[in-house]
């Protein structure tokens, strides 16, 4: 470990220093030397670990932002489908963004979504016939029921006109049997 022994040299420099206080300077510019030379590694350690750190710092970090844009552009493309789906557009747009859409879960919402599309805009179609049947069917029945009042008063009219005379005989006949 580095910093252990940065901590015995230290311990020896302070030892040497008391012990040989009165040493000649060529000892003492030798010992510090070698412990300018061992300041000097320790700094050169220093400045590899800093390094590798910040080497390691950049890798996560690269790799944190491709996964994000995995899951962010997935999501993206659903979101403008939503928003076109709002719109009105069709279901052949919306397959175009299905498409871009290649992605393991995403691809299965998205397409769960397109599918939720096309059954609605089936369902909004189907439904659009039925009023029309719906409203052509009481068109018909109104006709009908038209053409059966119709009908009924021209058999009353028959009927009438029928009774009309019949009565005026029946009155004429009972008079000329008073007359007689």
């Amino acid at each position: 470990d580095p910093f252990t022994l940065y901590k015995q040299c230290s311990h020896l420099y302070d030892l040497l220093i008391k012990q040989y206080g009165t040493t000649l300077p060529f000892e003492m510019s030798e010992l510090s030397s070698r412990l300018n030379l061992l300041f000097t590694n320790w700094n050169v350690f220093n400045i590899f670990i800093l390094i590798l750190v910040s080497a390691i710092f950049l890798v996560i970090v690269i790799c944190t932002l491709k996964s994000i844009q995995k899951i962010v552009e997935p999501l993206s493309l659903l979101s403008e489908h939503a928003k076109a789906f709002e719109n009105g557009n069709s279901y052949d747009e919306a397959q175009s963004l299905l498409l871009k859409a290649n992605y393991s879960e995403i691809y299965i919402l998205t397409s769960a979504f397109v599918h939720m599309e096309k059954t609605i805009e089936e369902q909004i179609a189907a439904l659009k016939d039925k009023i029309e049947l719906s409203r052509k069917v009481h068109r018909l029945e109104m006709e009908n029921m038209s053409v059966q009042v119709a009908l009924a008063q021209t058999e009353n009219s028959l009927m009438q006109s029928l009774v009309n005379p019949h009565f005026l005989f029946n009155c004429l006949n009972l008079l000329s049997s008073f007359a007689i």
